[in-house]
């Protein structure tokens, strides 16, 4: 999350040696992104530019509780079926997804919320090497523990450790080699 979108992704750019790419207005939610795709995944930086219709969509409340709070991390996504009542549309010019969990998500950053996207939509993480190495988390000690052994090798790794609920940094192959973590003190550059 970035108060300054422009800001935000130059130091994210300048940090990880990649482009952001595309995104936009998300229509009637009152936040703009912009993407970095990272091969299997992609890096969403977000922002409110509209505070009454961020506070209707569950999706803007995500946004604007993560920018109350100073985090540049609000939450991750995992792909999956988004059926039933509590599903939200998320749309774009160019893109539609459907949501489940980002209200769960405010309260428990080391849950993810689900995404749905249409079949034949254009993914925007691409199609290259898995960039993102890794997601550390916290939360409840009853939820410590890694990945299950069959997690395929594109997958990142989910490092949990006892304390508050919490996303607390993610890794990521930069563009100049090494892999370059991030954590919620970038947002004091951002």
């Amino acid at each position: 999350m970035a108060e300054d979108l422009d800001r935000g992704e130059r130091v994210l750019a300048d940090r990880l040696g990649r482009r952001f790419v595309g995104g936009g207005v998300h229509l009637g939610v009152g936040t703009r992104n912009r993407i970095m795709p990272l091969g299997n995944s992609f890096l969403e930086l977000v922002t409110v530019e509209d505070e009454s219709q961020a506070a209707t969509h569950p999706f803007g409340r995500l946004v604007a509780a993560a920018l109350a709070h100073r985090r540049a991390l609000a939450a991750w996504v995992v792909l999956g079926t988004a059926a039933g009542e509590a599903s939200v549309e998320l749309r774009r010019e160019g893109a539609a997804v459907w949501l489940v969990g980002c209200d769960r998500s405010i309260m428990r950053p080391d849950m993810p919320f689900t995404l749905e996207r249409p079949p034949g939509q254009e993914f925007p993480g691409g199609n290259g090497a898995p960039l993102l190495r890794s997601i550390e988390i916290s939360g409840p000690v009853s939820r410590i523990g890694g990945p299950a052994p069959d997690h395929a090798a594109d997958t990142p790794t989910i490092c949990r450790q006892a304390g508050p609920p919490g996303l607390i940094a993610v890794t990521i192959m930069s563009g100049y080699g090494p892999p370059v973590r991030i954590d919620n003190s970038v947002w004091e550059q951002m």
